[in-house]
């Protein structure tokens, strides 16, 4: 995710995590425990196929939302975003309308405090 996307989400009253590769991410993701994850499937060392795997096998990420963020747009694609547990898919360059119709999708099935 562009960091002026991750500003803008974060300006809108969202806690936003930044890796820049998939171990970082599994990092991040084991004390974070986000509710949305943006995975950008092109990431170093480990790409966001294999992430999405990883982050999918984790207990504790059991109710996060994946996206794939890719400008692997085509339909083939489609069926391996589904395989690895992504729920979205988003095609470079991203709107950021898409972002937050995701973000706005998973805050209706988190309970109000």
């Amino acid at each position: 995710m562009p960091p002026e996307h991750a500003e803008l989400i974060t300006s809108h009253g969202h806690e936003v995590e930044v890796a820049h590769d998939g171990p970082e991410a599994l990092g991040k993701a084991a004390s974070f425990q986000p509710d949305v994850a943006f995975l950008d499937i092109g990431l170093p060392v480990m790409d966001g196929f294999e992430l999405g795997r990883r982050l999918g096998d984790m207990p504790s990420q059991e109710r996060l939302v994946m996206a794939a963020v890719t400008a692997y747009g085509q339909l083939q694609y489609t069926e391996r975003f589904s395989e690895c547990g992504f729920s979205a898919h988003l095609v470079k360059p991203v709107d950021i309308n898409g972002l937050f119709a995701i973000v706005a999708q998973r805050a209706e099935f988190i309970p109000s405090t």
